[in-house]
């Protein structure tokens, strides 16, 4: 009984754990921004045309809605933070299979934690995701 007990309590905090992270993540892009400003992060870009850009350059064809930040913030270590809001999860999913995951190899170190979480797509380095998503 005591190892079911301790089963349970594990698997309770791993799903109250993944509930947390998911509920700080910053809703839309205007809360992002504010967000990482807030953490002195640099607003590099906002694309609002990231669907166009996306589809011209990788053939990857999402939401003309899909909005994109890029954030950085350089303190002894770059910190770099990708946040793609989508419409739908489906766009997300899309997008999350077909170029976060075959492009991540290509960037190094800058792409050290990539996730994809219903309708929101976030990348970069460790540090910068962890930031966003706390």
């Amino acid at each position: 009984m005591k190892k079911f007990i301790k089963i349970l309590t594990a698997c309770v905090l791993c799903i109250a754990t993944l509930l947390c992270i998911t509920a700080c993540a910053p809703g839309d892009i205007v809360k992002a921004e504010e967000k990482m400003e807030g953490l002195n992060y640099s607003i590099v870009e906002t694309s609002p045309l990231f669907a166009t850009t996306i589809k011209s350059v990788y053939g990857v064809e999402v939401s003309e809605d899909a909005k994109m930040l890029y954030a950085q913030k350089i303190d002894g270590e770059v910190r770099t933070v990708y946040a793609v809001y989508f419409t739908n999860s489906k766009d997300a999913k899309l997008f999350f299979e077909e170029y976060v995951i075959p492009h991540r190899d290509d960037y190094d170190k800058r792409w050290e934690l990539i996730d994809q979480k219903g309708k929101l797509v976030v990348y970069g380095s460790y540090a910068g995701v962890t930031d966003f998503l706390n």
